[in-house]
């Protein structure tokens, strides 16, 4: 099953206040979608991570190279677009972005 995960540790103040220290760069939660692409994605040969690695990259590219041509814009800025799912939304992205800065 996938889904939240529930815990619970005791101990001295002294201790305690060591474990609170190391507490909030070590617990998080991932939303149960995201759990069960992972799920997916393990259960995949490596054929599916190459090619979603190469389409990532792609994506990147795509948009690296038309911010690269608006003056004073540095493309690494905006890779978080580059997860859009559709060619059109970066070409898109990268045209207001030019219309933006010109």
């Amino acid at each position: 099953m996938i889904g939240w995960k529930v815990g619970y540790l005791t101990g001295s103040a002294k201790l305690m206040h060591a474990v609170s220290k190391a507490h909030q760069f070590l617990v998080f939660t991932t939303a149960p979608n995201l759990q069960r692409s992972v799920v997916f994605e393990l259960k995949q040969d490596d054929s599916y991570s190459d090619r979603l690695n190469d389409s990532m990259r792609g994506k990147r590219d795509r948009l690296s190279g038309a911010l690269s041509k608006i003056p004073d814009v540095e493309p690494e800025l905006f890779n978080r677009l580059r997860f859009a799912k559709q060619d059109q939304v970066l070409d898109d992205a990268a045209s207001r972005l030019a219309a933006h800065f010109s």
